[in-house]
């Protein structure tokens, strides 16, 4: 019988959230899957988390790395399963059915896909992905499960990039492989936060534009316009938040009664 699936957690100094996602991976029903840990050194207790759960973690690795996504390829290059899922530490599966739930039935599709839950609220995602929808937002990598073999196509995430090389993958697997994908209508996992994509500045926008030149050349001066819109905006309303506009205002209105 084919391994289904890898699940693969990144770690570093995460020790209560890695104990959280290990005990999520522990509940599920679906047992046709492969546990591995990629773990940066963690000082803080997390490594002997790890090897007091060696009877669910199948593979772990701990050694530095240089960012997450040079640790999630070290997760791909150990993984066996047909697809692989990036359940970090601290985000967790919704439900102990839901892996069940996929793949009660046999796919073949390169992408599964569903909705994540994110401070309360629901990622949700399209019916169907469109070029439209994929250059504008990502898939949430905790709710997709990506056919191990892409990986060998189009090659690792490109870890030049701090935050968006998940999203740099899926345009190319997307828009370039024209890979298919299959809608998964239910919440895959609770996303923790906190991570690398909840702490950007505004620099970010600098990286998706480089990101979209990377991956999908053809649209990269249409979107550094498109960006450029967005840093004047933010430019005006930092203008119009300021103390000294404020002022100008009030005093506009005091000077307009007296004409």
């Amino acid at each position: 019988m084919q391994l289904q699936l890898s699940i693969i957690t990144v770690n570093l100094n995460n020790q209560e959230g890695l104990k959280r996602t290990i005990q999520s991976v522990r509940d599920q029903k679906l047992k046709n899957f492969e546990f591995v840990v990629i773990d940066g050194v963690s000082k803080d207790g997390s490594v002997e988390c790890i090897g007091d759960n060696r009877d669910i973690i199948h593979t772990a690795i701990i050694e530095k790395d240089k960012g997450i996504y040079d640790a999630m390829n070290k997760g791909i290059g150990l993984a066996r399963g047909k697809y692989v899922i990036f359940l970090n530490s601290g985000d967790f599966f919704y439900n102990d059915s839901v892996l069940q739930e996929v793949f009660e039935k046999e796919h073949d599709e390169d992408i599964l896909y569903g909705h994540v839950l994110s401070a309360g609220n629901v990622r949700r995602v399209p019916e169907r992905v469109t070029a439209s929808f994929i250059l504008r937002r990502s898939l949430n990598h905790q709710g997709s499960f990506i056919k191990r073999s892409l990986f060998d196509d189009l090659g690792l995430y490109e870890t030049r990039f701090r935050y968006d090389a998940d999203w740099a993958f899926f345009i190319r697997a997307i828009l370039e492989k024209k890979c298919s994908t299959y809608y998964v209508d239910r919440v895959i996992a609770v996303f923790e936060g906190g991570g690398m994509s909840s702490k950007r500045d505004f620099s970010h926008y600098t990286e998706q534009a480089e990101v979209i030149q990377y991956a999908y050349p053809e649209m990269h001066e249409f979107y550094k316009d498109h960006m450029d819109l967005i840093l004047i905006k933010k430019e005006w309303m930092n203008i119009q938040n300021s103390r000294l506009h404020k002022v100008a205002f009030f005093l506009q209105k005091v000077l307009a009664k007296f004409k």
